[in-house]
């Protein structure tokens, strides 16, 4: 499986890329974490770290007017795959937490 990481700061046309890696893998999963975050394994790395499905609601929020980079630019980052054990064992490594919170929509 691969990873890919839309983060505002690595990719050139993140949120076209990000949006379009959503509606092509409608059963993959995505990690949402803020960038301030990363590497830290601190009490806010897990507070705002969570696991979604690709479908998720929660991943759209009211944001997304207000921006013209809602989902990737400014504090958060989202990194995405079809395997969520994947994503998972990779998100705990780079985030530096021992697990990630899972949001309702995989419950």
């Amino acid at each position: 499986m691969e990873l890919h990481r839309f983060d505002g700061n690595h990719n050139q046309n993140t949120e076209d890329n990000y949006i379009k890696w959503l509606n092509e893998h409608p059963d993959g999963f995505v990690l949402n974490f803020r960038k301030d975050t990363e590497g830290k394994g601190s009490k806010s790395t897990e507070r705002f770290a969570r696991l979604h499905s690709a479908s998720c609601k929660r991943l759209y929020s009211g944001q997304a007017a207000k921006s013209s980079t809602p989902f990737t630019g400014k504090m958060y980052a989202k990194l995405v795959s079809d395997s969520f054990e994947e994503l998972d064992d990779e998100g705990c490594e780079i985030l530096g937490l021992d697990s990630i919170k899972k949001c309702p929509c995989l419950a």
